[in-house]
């Protein structure tokens, strides 16, 4: 199940740190949008944002004690507005370039029962359940329509890719997450510590940490199958790229101020990478490093950005989807300002 690679240029620069104060432009970087969500929803996540802008998300009808509720997938065009129902009973996770969505269906509305569906052009393609599945649901999505499906049977997990009827299972062994595919089906995640799959091995590439850390997380994979994670420990962090089996310094976060610890980081084909879900003293903040050693605080970077909030995509050119976590999980766009440098 080979498929063609498309290679993406990651941009590489001296090491160094920086303020906002130190950008090329006194311009904000950064527009933010509120995005607005029908009213009688109770809750919205957007999950993905496109390179044109539209936001895909799950929306959440639920009863008074927000403990039953009906999920529904919803767009939001470009340039924000209202959302726009799209399907009912079921949920995304993951968009391509087509804005072919992966995720699943809820059979009795409830997530216990989801099973992994593709979704496009107001049709649903159910993935067949594995022998003896209780839950499944597309994580990833690549550009030529592979889905990087996770299953599970009540005891163990199971991660495979399927694409036109036809699946290719991962062996990674039981209940290793998998982060995030690339376009020649090249995965990465938490077996065991940071790896690098190809879909046709027998098993993964081990990516080692840096010494002296003992652990290793690989999050995100490029096109060239370079591996950006985590290696870390005994309460720091270092974030780097796995290029090959070599570990390479992207930041040192204990080396600048505030000295935050982070657990999540995302990536685009231009080599930005966020920082997400960095607990600082005022709540919850998301950074973007545009190259090596320089790291930016996004609340210095936006206007009107909540004081709490978290970052869950990014799209090529630079732009943001995310929820305020101090009212109410508002959702919000960050459009990046054309021909303002960072």
């Amino acid at each position: 199940m080979r498929m063609l690679v498309l290679f993406a240029t990651v941009s590489v620069a001296l090491s160094g740190t920086a303020r906002a104060d130190e950008l090329v432009s006194d311009a904000a970087p950064y527009r933010y949008v509120a995005l607005e969500a029908p009213a009688d929803l109770s809750f919205y996540d957007p999950v993905a944002v496109t390179n044109d802008r539209k936001v895909y998300g799950n929306g959440y009808r639920c009863d008074e004690n927000d403990e039953n509720c009906l999920m529904s997938i919803l767009v939001h065009e470009r340039g924000g507005g209202e959302a726009r129902e799209l399907y009912s009973g079921a949920r995304v996770s993951a968009v391509n370039c087509w804005q072919l969505l992966g995720g699943s269906v809820l059979s009795r509305g409830s997530e216990a029962s989801q099973q992994a569906a593709l979704f496009r052009h107001g049709e649903v393609e159910l993935i067949p359940r594995l022998p003896g599945e209780v839950v499944s649901s597309v994580s990833q999505l690549n550009d030529f329509g592979v889905a990087l499906v996770a299953s599970g049977d009540g005891t163990k997990s199971t991660y495979y890719l399927y694409r036109n009827g036809r699946e290719l299972t991962l062996n990674l062994g039981q209940n290793s997450p998998v982060r995030d595919m690339n376009n020649s089906g090249m995965v990465t995640g938490l077996a065991g510590g940071a790896f690098r799959m190809v879909p046709w091995a027998s098993e993964p590439t081990r990516l080692a940490p840096l010494p002296p850390h003992p652990y290793a997380w690989g999050m995100q994979i490029n096109e060239r199958g370079d591996v950006l994670g985590y290696s870390w420990g005994g309460g720091s962090e270092v974030i780097g790229i796995w290029r090959g089996t070599e570990f390479v310094i992207v930041l040192e976060p204990a080396k600048l101020e505030p000295a935050v610890v982070s657990n999540d980081l995302l990536w685009n084909r231009q080599g930005l990478i966020v920082i997400t879900s960095a607990v600082a003293a005022t709540g919850e903040h998301s950074y973007i490093v545009p190259r090596p050693g320089v790291r930016f605080d996004l609340h210095e970077l936006v206007d009107a950005l909540p004081s709490s909030s978290l970052i869950t995509n990014l799209n090529d050119r630079g732009d943001m989807v995310g929820t305020s976590r101090t009212d109410d999980f508002t959702p919000f766009l960050l459009e990046r300002v054309e021909g303002v440098e960072l």
